[in-house]
């Protein structure tokens, strides 16, 4: 899989942000949690970013950066340096998928 330019990776986080609190135009320094987000939504907006980008991003790196740019940066920093572990995937058993 190619890695994610930054600006994908902003959007594709900034996307699934949004849908996760029912909002639109969100300002980069909004708190998660601060916005009317729990931890059963924040461990679904990490669900639905390691689908994305085929690594598991766990819900300790929301908690530990719980705004929109903060959580941006980190994703595209463990992506950018492969920190992040491949995503199991449930049909072959197999790192990273097909």
């Amino acid at each position: 899989m190619p890695e994610p330019r930054p600006s994908d990776v902003a959007t594709t986080v900034r996307t699934a942000w949004e849908h996760c609190l029912e909002r639109q135009d969100v300002p980069d320094e909004e708190n998660f949690f601060q916005a009317g987000g729990n931890s059963l939504e924040g461990a679904e907006l990490m669900a639905a970013l390691s689908r994305t980008f085929g690594r598991r991003l766990r819900l300790g790196l929301l908690i530990r950066n719980p705004t929109l740019r903060g959580l941006t940066e980190q994703v595209e920093h463990m992506l950018r340096n492969d920190l992040a572990p491949a995503v199991r995937t449930p049909t072959t058993g197999t790192e990273g998928g097909a």
